[in-house]
């Protein structure tokens, strides 16, 4: 098994807070040649890519991306099982500036190399712009949902693989119509969310979306939408358990890893929308 260094593991928590250190956008063109390169000499690939919710097999797939994370990873334990001082110059032999992505092709269509390194610096500046107002846009976003957090907080109570059996109620057996009965084999994702009012007065509707950002991919795992009204009130300092599932559909691998993760892949983003108060007051983020 492959340990990381102290100085890995710090280093890891200090890059964590940085976006684009976790961000699968990464052409995985590099651990191709790496992995290549280890068949060719004999040597297993597989637990390079342990703990980092990928493996050898998905390499292969064209629109795989993966993070600044996964693949420092895989190169840093590559470089010490591999033991190639000239590993770099071995894999950039087999490297091109089309494995760059689109900016590589664009690099390749440039006049002189003065050109596409210009470009490069431009693309550059442009992804830093760009990356500075999402950043800008999500602090905005935050602060709109500021005070609905400060009044009621969502989390996940538990979240599981039931039967289908488990979540819709059983076959009447006076129905003129016999219903099939639903499947016994758990199949479906289901997620119990906790509504804790944080505040003094009686909510009598919450609606909002829990989800969780995965470090491992693009898009976010949407684990329930609430619209919470015709339902008892939650007093103050009180909760509320509320199931989301959804029957029709198979638990994905991505929900299987929100299961079992305990190595902090996920993180947890409540985006609450409107709260109602007994009292007759309502808190909206306008989102």
């Amino acid at each position: 098994m492959i340990h990381p260094t102290e100085a890995d593991a710090n280093a890891d928590a200090a890059r964590s807070a940085d976006a684009r250190y976790t961000l699968a956008d990464i052409p995985p063109n590099v651990l191709v040649h790496l992995t290549e390169l280890a068949k060719a000499r004999g040597i297993a690939s597989e637990r390079w890519f342990a703990g980092l919710g990928l493996g050898v097999a998905q390499l292969t797939d064209p629109a795989l991306r993966v993070s600044y994370r996964q693949a420092s990873t895989v190169i840093r334990r590559a470089l010490k099982a591999l033991d190639e001082p000239a590993l770099g110059l071995h894999v950039g032999c087999n490297e091109s500036v089309g494995s760059f992505g689109l900016l590589g092709l664009a690099m390749m269509t440039s006049r002189t190399f003065g050109d596409a390194i210009a470009l490069e610096k431009a693309w550059s500046v442009k992804r830093d712009k760009m990356d500075a107002d999402a950043a800008q846009r999500q602090a905005d976003r935050d602060a709109a949902m500021a005070p609905l957090r400060d009044a009621v907080e969502a989390g996940v109570a538990r979240a599981e693989v039931l039967a289908p059996s488990d979540l819709v109620a059983p076959p009447d057996p006076s129905a003129p119509v016999k219903q099939a009965l639903p499947s016994e084999d758990a199949t479906v994702f289901a997620v119990t969310v906790s509504l804790h009012n944080l505040g003094s007065k009686t909510i009598t509707a919450v609606q909002g979306s829990l989800e969780a950002r995965d470090r491992e991919a693009y898009l976010p795992l949407d684990l329930c939408w609430i619209d919470l009204a015709d339902r008892e009130p939650i007093e103050p300092a009180s909760r509320a358990l509320v199931r989301c599932a959804n029957p029709n559909r198979h638990v994905s691998e991505q929900q299987r890893a929100f299961i079992d993760d305990d190595s902090g892949r996920f993180t947890l983003v409540w985006n609450p929308k409107r709260v109602v108060f007994a009292d007759g007051s309502v808190l909206e983020s306008g989102l």
